[in-house]
Order: structure tokens, then sequence, then C-alpha cells
């Protein structure tokens, strides 16, 4: 294949990485070509130090360690990409036996650590008390419509049948923090390597929710297990602290590209640079996030992958949040083509979206606002779509 545009060195790992083993992974030969390798599963006999020598995380760190030690001493800046698969489950099991949730094995559980390895805490401590929102009645999300002035019931799109148990949920709520260390140290390499003039960026896609709301094991929805991640940055004069201001994943390259020094491309997102050096510089008040309704086919390694079946249960929509709560429009159309627009609205004075307060509140200020930006944001241009944040 050819070397995707804009990129100087492309070490990708493919698909198969989602396993932990067994994949293909792409590099640039001296000719500037790519090519492709093949990493086979290491026989089952194998020690857990020959298997973790090949785990996708640990070949990602070494390959970032690798490009890092080449270009530390270059004079122009660089820009290094690492994206992990965990804490993804796998499609496909290495072998016999294997978790779906599959860990290095230098952190699952061993005569020497009879628990594994869940980073700062115990893996016995993670608990369903962890998991805010857990086991919450799904009754309490149902969405409402609005007919000619006035509230009243529509179907509910939660409707997925529950088929993960609380041991299963503990389960993969510990493997997941199992699998998380090997991020943790790929982190830890890079940050050890790195010069003090570079900046390093730790965020993720989606978060994953685990038996809250009435659901099971998945992503997708506009809830807080599934929308908020996140997002750390280190370097040449970031002041320490936490910020307040929201952020959404379009407004990384922006940011990228003016610490670098670089005019942003017209973009819909906007640069946070500014609240690195000055943790209360203003910042975006709103964040908007939208899904589409999905129909997959066999080989996604979302849905393939039982029980994150829930993915094909979450119905379109386009959803705003601010500090006082979340509104979502779902569409309970599942054509491609018709529309049927019902609401849920969450306040956040609650610890999670615990309740649809749409009914009681859809006609006060604060819930005004959010459904005025909410309409301003569908559809809208580049700079509409960076002032309907501010």
């Amino acid at each position: 294949p050819p070397l995707p545009p804009g990129w100087d060195d492309f070490q990708a790992i493919f698909k198969g990485g989602y396993s932990g083993w067994g994949y293909r992974s792409s590099y640039v030969d001296a000719a500037g070509r790519l090519r492709l390798r093949n990493t086979p599963v290491p026989r089952a006999s194998a020690t857990a130090a020959e298997k973790d020598r090949s785990y996708s995380n640990h070949v990602m760190a070494d390959k970032a360690v690798a490009f890092l030690r080449k270009h530390r001493d270059d004079r122009a800046p660089y820009f290094l990409e690492v994206s992990t698969y965990a804490t993804h489950s796998s499609l496909r099991r290495a072998w016999p036996g294997e978790p779906r949730f599959p860990a290095a094995f230098r952190d699952r559980p061993h005569a020497g650590r009879p628990g594994g390895n869940c980073g700062a805490v115990a893996c016995s401590s993670l608990g369903t008390d962890d998991l805010v929102g857990y086991e919450d009645d799904r009754r309490d999300n149902a969405p409402v419509r609005v007919v000619r002035g006035k509230v009243v019931a529509a179907p509910a799109w939660n409707t997925v049948p529950r088929t993960m148990g609380v041991t299963e949920a503990l389960r993969d709520f510990r493997n997941r923090a199992r699998m998380a260390q090997s991020i943790d140290r790929l982190i830890g390499r890079v940050r050890a390597e790195v010069g003090p003039d570079t900046y390093v960026v730790v965020t993720s896609d989606n978060g994953y929710h685990l038996r809250q709301h009435g659901l099971n094991g998945g992503k997708g929805t506009a809830y807080d297990t599934d929308t908020r991640v996140p997002l750390l940055v280190a370097g040449p004069g970031v002041v320490p602290g936490r910020r307040s201001q929201f952020v959404s994943n379009i407004d990384v390259a922006p940011t990228l590209e003016r610490l670098a020094g670089i005019a942003p491309v017209g973009r819909a997102g906007r640069s946070f640079g500014g609240a690195l050096r000055e943790p209360r510089a203003r910042g975006k008040r709103f964040v908007f996030f939208e899904h589409t309704n999905n129909f997959s086919a066999p080989g996604d390694p979302d849905p393939d992958v039982i029980p994150e079946r829930d993915i094909e249960f979450v119905p379109s929509y386009v959803a705003v949040r601010s500090a006082r709560g979340l509104l979502v429009r779902v569409d309970l159309d599942r054509s491609w083509t018709g529309v049927r627009y019902a609401w849920e609205l969450y306040r956040y004075d609650r610890p999670w979206e615990d309740r649809n307060v749409f009914a009681e509140d859809w006609r006060k200020p604060w819930a005004r606002e959010l459904r005025e930006r909410l309409l301003a944001f569908d559809g809208c241009e580049r700079a509409a779509c960076r002032a309907a944040a501010l």
C-alpha cells in the first residue's frame, strides 16, 4: 500500500492488535515504501515473558522509544502519535481461555501477585461502587417528546436484554484496569525519553459503561460513562493543575498547531493552548457530541464482541453538555431518512445522569439555553460551531 499522505514514518499495528497478539504491522523501507510484516501468535507453551515481548502495547512502546531516540537531537520539531488498542476488548482469543480484555501476562494474577496489577490500587478493591450509576433503573432515562407544547412519553430506546451479570462486570472492570498498566508503562517510557521542549498529550476516544443505566457493557451513549475521557498535557510552560473548561477531541489538532507555531487550518475545533499557561483562561462553556445509529456489518470490532451489542440499541442523537447539565436529542426513527425526535435532560447537581428531568425543567432558562445551543450546532459551519461552544 502507499505511504499515507502527511506521514514520513508509518508504523501501524493493524486490527489484530485488538487481541494483543497475532497481528500485521507496517514499516517504511529505505526507499520510502510502506512494507508489511506479520507477528504471529506465540505458541501456547511460551513463557509469560516471551509472550509479553510481542504484546501489542509493549511493541508500540518499543517503536515509540526508538522513534524518540532517533529524532531527539533534530533541529526541526517532530510529531509522534501512539494509538493503543487497549483497553478495548479482543476480536478473537489468542489462546483458548483468554479473557475478553487481555492484559499483558506480567499484569495478570500470578504467584507473586495473586490479584494482578491494577496500578495504584489493589484489583480486589475495584468494585461496583467505583462504577458510578451502576444498576441505575433504566426507566429513569426514558426519552420524552414535545407535542403541541406539552411533554408526553416517548418509546424507550434502552430495551437491550440484560445479559451481563455482576461477576462478569467486575471481571471485565478489573481486567481493563490490568490492561491499562501497559499503557501506563508506555507513557512513562515516552516521558523519560522526550526533551524539555516537548509536549506530551494523553487522551482517549471514548469511555465505557458496565451495567450503568440498565445497559450491559459497551459505549456510544451520550452519558458521562461513554463521553468523558482523560485529557492530560505536560510540557514547556504548562502550569500544573486542573482546568474547568470544556474540551472536545476536535480541539486537539488546532491546539497542537498553535503550540507548533502553525496557523491552524480551518477547523470546527478551538485551541485550548491558552489554558495550559493560564489555568483560568476563558474557554468553551459547552461541548457537543453526536452519534449515528449503528447498523453494523460482520467484522465490526464493536458490536461483534458480545455483550457490546449495546451499541446497536443506541439511536442517532445530537447532544450538548454544560456545567449545569446534559441535553440529548435522540432520533427514534431507525431509518436513514426519517426523523422522530425525543429528548433527555439531566442536571449535574446530581452525581450522574440518574433521571430525565426534561418534563419539569425544559422551560427553565438553563435548559432553554442548552436547546438553543444544540439547534445552533446541528449542521453548523466551522465558525458557527466554534461560536456555539463559547
